[in-house]
């Protein structure tokens, strides 16, 4: 299954279904307009992988937070998260496990002010890619990424010029602080909202998981 290629009603469909799960989903949201361009002078110019490898740090270091936070006091330490890609042609996976073990070995000396991820509970040994349809939880992961895609993408296979409708719909599943504050734990914008530049219906979902009017300032 594909979201991007169900008909509209059975979208909405998926998405209601889904938010009655017992689940907690995280979405890390890059504005490609803000990177054309770019040019990381400590990468080469044929790694093509860098802004990928990027989110998905983004993305784990919420995960593991989250992860840490619910594992039991008996079972700190043992238990670890299972970090499973759907693989695509262009990406080499263990680079990113390069990627990761790097990030743990220069923790305490990050440059760029994020977040450490917490390394409790990651187990370089526990990552893996495997074909989309060969597992039902990337089949999920990608009714999340594509409803939130679909939420912000301008003309490409919506009804309207962009449709929130199915993210908003997956609201009951996304983390939040504790005060159902969802911007910046569950839904990761990058860069921030006031730097993107984006139209009033890319705003739209933003606005309904809490952007209000400081949130489009620029820092």
């Amino acid at each position: 299954m594909h979201f991007n290629k169900l008909l509209p009603f059975k979208k909405t469909h998926v998405c209601a279904a889904l938010a009655t799960k017992p689940a907690r989903c995280f979405v890390a949201m890059s504005n490609k307009k803000n990177i054309e361009k770019y040019k990381n002078p400590r990468l080469d110019d044929d790694n093509k992988a860098w802004i990928y490898w990027f989110l998905t740090r983004l993305l784990l270091e919420r995960v593991t937070a989250f992860c840490a936070q619910h594992v039991p006091e008996a079972r700190k330490d043992q238990d670890k998260l299972r970090i499973i890609f759907s693989r695509r042609g262009d990406l080499t996976y263990k680079d990113f496990t390069d990627y990761l073990r790097r990030m743990f070995y220069e923790r305490g000396a990050q440059v760029l002010g994020y977040k450490e991820l917490v390394w409790s509970v990651i187990d370089f040994d526990e990552i893996y890619a495997h074909d989309h349809g060969d597992r039902a939880g990337l089949q999920l992961a990608d009714v999340i990424a594509g409803s939130f895609f679909q939420a912000v993408e301008l003309n490409r296979g919506a009804q309207v010029e962009c449709d929130p409708s199915y993210a908003k719909l997956l609201k009951p599943l996304m983390h939040h602080n504790g005060r159902r504050w969802y911007l910046g734990f569950g839904v990761k914008p990058m860069p921030l909202l006031g730097e993107m530049n984006l139209t009033d219906p890319q705003k739209e979902l933003f606005t309904f998981y809490g952007a209000n009017a400081n949130s489009w300032r620029k820092k």
